[in-house]
């Protein structure tokens, strides 16, 4: 029960996390037996005794007195006046630890003689002058003015639509350092052109679509739904991995484990699991967890003989890195995995920025830092889809997807022409052109390799014949020469490294045409694997052909990659021409085949000379030596 307030002064009780506030003189709750602490809320201009406390209640009504007094002679009216916002429109002021909001124009604090700190809330969709600062009372009112200003003409609406909740359930939207929060359907900002991360606030008992993503506006209204599920209670991710002393995340977060078997109680939805330990392969993998279940997941890493640690950060810290197939667990914006020692492409793609990919080198025992900051893109797409079998790689113009356990993968990129090379081990790749320009589901099924006619290898090219016999592979002076005979409708498999191949890009040898006979030929792809690999497929060979291989700038994909990995380069042709049943692979650009600075190594001078040579019934087979090549791990 309150006493000293003027009539119709509103004031408030804080007990038992419930807040009630009244005009009248009495604010009442009714609880059960028990000690409850309560708080008795600031108002404007008094002050009070009893400002918290404690009250037991043992079978009968309690009564509490709160006594408020004006301030003392001496306080004077501090009024902060608003100009600029449209009417009815509540905005707020904090000074001297007691806050206060309004619907007017002006809001009035009492205060004596001193200075006082203050600041002003946000208001959506208004920038403030004066949005902190302080107040000197020197025995006199003081009046400060605030101006709010609507956001820049070319301002548009990004509204966040929810489904699902039940009425009046609260929800919340973080997005450009600004959250506001709301009990009905919609949430909506005011932004200018740019691209802005927004997140999505936990609501108790319910799962959403998405947790966090990104708003690209430009020059239009956007909307983005929010679709919320009640969930049962009950759900369970249980991951049971080995080494049991390995490190294991669940979007970051860790939970005590036993013996190598770790649960977590989560909202049914996506999550991305990671696992590193010191000396094996890291591991991560997208798992959706389904309401009311148990989704069990065992995982048991690679041990590396040698390694090294790469180590660094990433902007935005949801980007996806990929180290030449090696899916980086990134947490935070940060990374530190332990790697085979070797050259590596990492490849770093997120929806709303521009794709990267560097080159880092990393020393058995030593460790690679390096820093990858992607640069906001006015709009990106997403490739995705499913694909069989669930152990290969898709490959966009050089970007790696990201690619789970179960075959599903998805990938930014800017909007644009792209090659899209798909691989595993065991499989015959293809490549096939998509133009994208809004996001997109594609599903790609691999054919599996027949057995082999022959296999040769020259250092770090392998030819692989099938219903082709290849009798001689040699290369040097920028050239590589295949001796095969062929019957009808051979297939020959041309693989080389992306680090061998000098003074063309990779959108250039994306980007080539193959001639049989002085005929354009259309039978064949170029892909490129998880590993960096550019592997030539041709198809339907006739018995005595003259193939030319050839690739130039000129048509390139359109997409931004097209520039990207390797020197620049001008008009490259691989040539392959037959002269009694030999095929001689040559280059006019000199693709020079050997080691580059920062480049991976060509294997040790004795094991380069030898023209190693494998036909069917000798050890290692086609097949094993194929599935090396295309495997989306270093091998």
């Amino acid at each position: 029960m309150e006493t000293g307030l003027a009539p119709g002064t509103s004031w408030t009780i804080e007990m038992n996390d419930a807040t009630q506030n009244s005009s009248s003189s009495t604010i009442t709750f009714l609880e059960q037996n028990g000690t409850y602490s309560f708080s008795v809320g600031d108002v404007a201009g008094y002050t009070n005794t009893g400002g918290s406390g404690s009250v037991t209640v043992t079978g009968l009504a309690q009564s509490v007195p709160v006594t408020f007094t004006t301030k003392a002679a001496g306080s004077f009216p501090v009024t902060f006046v608003e100009t600029g916002l449209a009417p009815g429109t509540s905005w707020t002021i904090e000074m001297n630890d007691a806050t206060q909001n309004s619907s007017s124009s002006t809001i009035t604090f009492l205060e004596q003689n001193g200075t006082y700190s203050f600041s002003v809330g946000d208001v959506a969709g208004y920038t403030n002058t004066g949005g902190s600062g302080s107040v000197t009372v020197t025995g006199l009112a003081q009046s400060v003015p605030v101006t709010f200003t609507t956001k820049a003409a070319g301002s548009f609406p990004v509204t966040f639509v929810e489904t699902g909740l039940a009425p009046g359930t609260s929800w919340t939207i973080e997005m450009n350092d600004a959250t506001q929060n709301s009990s009905s359907s919609t949430i909506t900002f005011l932004e200018q052109n740019g691209t802005y991360s927004f997140s999505v606030g936990d609501v108790p008992g319910y799962a959403s679509s998405t947790t966090s993503g990104a708003i690209i506006v430009n020059g239009g209204a956007v909307t983005e739904t929010i679709n919320f599920t009640a969930f049962a209670e009950d759900t369970y991710l249980q991951v049971s991995v080995l080494p049991i002393n390995a490190s294991v995340t669940v979007n970051g977060r860790s939970t005590i484990g036993s013996e190598g078997v770790y649960v977590w109680t989560l909202l049914p939805g996506s999550y991305y699991v990671n696992v590193t330990l010191v000396g094996y392969t890291p591991y991560s993998n997208l798992v959706i967890v389904t309401a009311g279940m148990t989704t069990e997941l065992s995982i048991v890493l690679t041990a590396l003989s040698t390694y090294g640690y790469l180590v660094g950060t990433v902007t935005p810290a949801t980007a996806t890195v990929i180290a030449s197939g090696v899916i980086v667990p990134v947490e935070d914006g940060a990374f530190n995995v332990t790697v085979a020692p070797g050259a590596y492409y990492l490849s770093v793609t997120s929806s709303g920025y521009e794709s990267l990919v560097l080159e880092a080198n990393v020393v058995a025992g030593q460790t690679t830092h390096v820093t990858l900051n992607l640069t906001t893109a006015p709009k990106t797409v997403t490739l995705s889809g499913e694909l069989s079998p669930a152990n290969g790689s898709v490959v966009v113009n050089g970007f790696i997807a990201y690619v789970n356990a179960t075959g599903h993968f998805q990938v930014s990129v800017l909007p644009g022409t792209y090659t899209v090379s798909v691989s595993a081990p065991g499989y015959f790749p293809l490549s096939e052109n998509l133009t994208i320009f809004a996001s997109v589901t594609v599903n790609f099924t691999l054919t599996k390799v027949p057995g082999s006619t022959s296999m040769k290898i020259t250092g770090n090219v392998t030819a692989t014949g099938y219903n082709i016999t290849v009798t001689e592979l040699t290369s040097g002076n920028g050239s590589i020469s295949v001796t095969f005979t062929s019957q009808v409708n051979g297939t020959l498999l041309v693989t080389i490294p992306y680090a061998e191949v000098e003074n063309a890009t990779l959108a250039q040898v994306l980007s080539s045409h193959v001639y049989v006979n002085g005929v354009l030929f259309t039978d064949f792809a170029i892909t490129v694997t998880a590993n960096y690999t550019v592997v030539l497929t041709v198809r339907g060979l006739p018995a005595d052909p003259t193939l030319l291989w050839t690739f130039s700038s000129s048509g390139s994909p359109s997409g931004p990659a097209s520039g990207f990995l390797g020197l620049p380069g001008n008009i490259g042709v691989y040539l392959l021409t037959s002269i009694a049943l030999v095929a001689i692979i040559a280059t006019a650009l000199v693709l020079a085949l050997k080691h580059r600075e920062g480049r991976p190594p060509l294997p040790p001078p004795g094991d380069a000379a030898k023209d190693a040579e494998t036909t069917m019934g000798k050890q290692p087979s086609a097949e094993d030596l194929l599935t090396d090549v295309l495997a989306p791990l270093p091998g």
